[in-house]
């Protein structure tokens, strides 16, 4: 999601609801992008752990929205957790984050936060023994999917997977092994694409 801002302020519950609201009408992507960066730029990593952030659905759906070149993009009304307008047609979207197993973001901020900004600002170097094992990164994927999965959505909408797992030890098997960890997903849903990187993909049947 970026590199972290220099300043950090945590979002008031007034302006939590005028970000939302902001947010949850009909945009082009172009707009809604510039909202969620001015959300990134007024409350820095705030927005990955306050309670009641739409950051992360909202950072999705700006990257979902341009890529697939949509007419008009919003929050929803959770479910789904956004839509996309195409030439009249409104599409519903799911999102389902995945983050390495036993990792604590909260914590991890709060540690963040104490450093200073040219040290927070430095790249950051992860020893590869501290990497997370493909393995344990498709069985936390399984396990997210199948609890997306199971919890009834309709057939019409759409499950959007972000990857925030990173970095994984034995990328080549991880990223053949997404498509049967999601597989339980993909009898549910419309559709199953992976946000990771940057970079959108879908998922099938025959990944």
């Amino acid at each position: 999601m970026g590199t972290h801002p220099t300043s950090s302020r945590r979002a008031t519950k007034a302006e939590l609801s005028v970000w939302e609201w902001k947010l949850g009408g009909w945009r082009k992507p172009r707009g809604f992008a510039m909202i969620v960066q001015a959300m990134r730029r007024h409350h820095a990593d705030h927005t990955l752990d306050q309670p009641g952030s739409v950051f992360r659905d909202a950072y999705v759906a700006a990257k979902c929205a341009t890529a697939w070149k949509a007419d008009g993009v919003r929050l929803g009304a959770d479910p789904p957790d956004f839509e996309l307008k195409h030439a009249g047609r409104v599409e519903r979207y799911e999102v389902a984050e995945f983050i390495a197993p036993g990792r604590r973001r909260g914590n991890e901020l709060k540690a963040d936060r104490l450093l200073a900004p040219e040290q927070r600002n430095k790249p950051q170097h992860i020893p590869q023994e501290q990497w997370t094992p493909a393995a344990s990164a498709l069985e936390e994927v399984a396990r997210v999917a199948r609890e997306k999965a199971d919890k009834g959505y309709p057939a019409y909408t759409s499950l959007v997977l972000y990857l925030n797992i990173w970095p994984v030890a034995g990328q080549a098997a991880y990223q053949r092994g997404i498509g049967p960890a999601v597989a339980p997903a993909l009898n549910v849903f419309k559709e199953v694409w992976v946000l990771g990187n940057g970079t959108l993909r879908q998922i099938g049947f025959a990944s």
